[in-house]
């Protein structure tokens, strides 16, 4: 855990400031080697992201890093964003999001979403799952401009 910022590092190695569990994305799934790489650079923002599913663990995280001075550390808790956010707007994206992936999973040269491929616990999986759900995983860099460019438009 050297990589990591001393705070992400600290909560990790202390959780006694979390009700549940607590873990680092990029400890609790895996892919195929042949995957590998596009998950990862999928993911890449997120790796370091400490999992918890409560609000009351994300406000005793952050208080905890200040009241002790230790640094920062990103948190990514399942959910929240989204009962937040379900107007009809919100809804109608949703459907149309949903639309084209239909689409694009259907198309010649695309594997699959790229939460597919990784291996996890199922309590891990809806992680996965909810920052993976736009991304998938292709089979050459030529069918990725293709695409891109056909679906320039969708989200």
């Amino acid at each position: 855990m050297k990589d990591f910022p001393k705070g992400t590092k600290t909560l990790i190695e202390n959780s006694d400031w979390a009700i549940s569990e607590t873990v680092l994305l990029a400890n609790v799934g895996h892919s195929a080697s042949e995957y590998r790489f596009a998950v990862e650079a999928a993911l890449k923002n997120n790796l370091n992201n400490i999992l918890i599913d409560s609000l009351d663990d994300l406000k005793s995280g952050i208080e905890y890093l200040k009241k002790n001075e230790i640094g920062k550390a990103s948190f990514y808790l399942l959910g929240y964003s989204e009962k937040n956010n379900i107007g009809l707007l919100n809804k109608l994206q949703n459907w149309k999001t949903k639309r084209n992936a239909k689409n694009i999973i259907s198309e010649i040269g695309v594997l699959g979403f790229a939460s597919d491929f990784v291996e996890t616990d199922a309590k891990w999986q809806p992680y996965f799952a909810n920052l993976l759900s736009n991304v998938v995983i292709i089979n050459t860099l030529e069918t990725a401009i293709d695409l891109s460019e056909r679906y320039s438009d969708a989200e």
